[in-house]
Formats: structure tokens, C-alpha cells, sequence
């Protein structure tokens, strides 16, 4: 589902803006996802298990789980928009 919010979100952005815009929002989707995965950040569990990544330039929370051998992306979703909508 994660794959499919970014596809949205880069084809609203490139639709709206620019095809440059949707490239940047891309780019700070997979540089969020790089933190991730490196540990550079660590974010407090949630009642469901999952931890979220605010991003700064676009308004987009980053929804994932963490476990102790993986991190899976659960969702990629606007800010104004619940979990799993």
C-alpha cells in the first residue's frame, strides 16, 4: 500500500505543480525511508505497533513498523488523513 500512496502522491504532485515537484516529494519520501532504516531517527510505538515519520517540506506522515530484524513501511499518507483510510 506504502508503494501506491507514493505513486498517488508524485501523480497529484506532477497533475498540481510540476514534474519537478513530484520528483522532490519523491525524494523526501526515500530520504525519510533511508532515516528509517538507518536508525537515524526513532519514533515512539503507537497503540497499533506502528511509529510515524512527519516530513518537513511536505505534509506527509510516513507509517511504519519496527521490529528488532525489519521495518516495513505500512502507509505513506497526507497529514489531515486517519490511518488505513
Amino acid at each position: 500500500m506504502a508503494q501506491a500512496d507514493v505513486k498517488r502522491i508524485t501523480g497529484f504532485y506532477a497533475e498540481a505543480a510540476s514534474l519537478q515537484v513530484a520528483e522532490k516529494a519523491r525524494q523526501a519520501i526515500e530520504g525519510a525511508v533511508r532515516d528509517i532504516a538507518e536508525g537515524v531517527v526513532t519514533h515512539r510505538p503507537d497503540k497499533r505497533g506502528t511509529r510515524e515519520y512527519v516530513l518537513d517540506k511536505f505534509p506527509y506522515i510516513i507509517i511504519y513498523r519496527a521490529t528488532t530484524s525489519n521495518i516495513r513501511i505500512v502507509r505513506v499518507l497526507h497529514q489531515a488523513r486517519g490511518y488505513f483510510n
